[in-house]
């Protein structure tokens, strides 16, 4: 399998334009890493994964902060179930597997 890249795709974020940096699914990669990294791509971009995880919205201040000084977010964790292909673990040990 080759190595898994990110790449910059624009969305919106509570009304923000956005940059956000999502995993590639490489071709070559088994079925169950390919579902993996969609579910964590769809979470990132729509903020929503088919496992009922959501991004986790920004508060008020982090919304005042960016619209004010164009801060950056740079880390928001998305908390898959456990038995989420996209989770931590899971996903780990998909891709050491394959």
């Amino acid at each position: 399998m080759n190595t898994i890249r990110l790449e910059p795709v624009i969305g919106d974020m509570q009304g923000i334009r956005t940059l956000f940096l999502v995993p590639t699914i490489p071709d070559d990669a088994p079925g169950p890493v390919r579902e993996g990294l969609a579910r964590r791509r769809l979470a990132t971009i729509s903020g929503l994964c088919p496992c009922g995880a959501r991004r986790p919205k920004l508060s008020r201040q982090q919304l005042r902060w960016i619209r004010r000084k164009g801060a950056d977010i740079h880390h928001l964790a998305v908390l898959h179930e456990p038995d989420c292909m996209a989770s931590d673990d899971n996903l780990a040990t998909l891709i050491q597997a394959a």
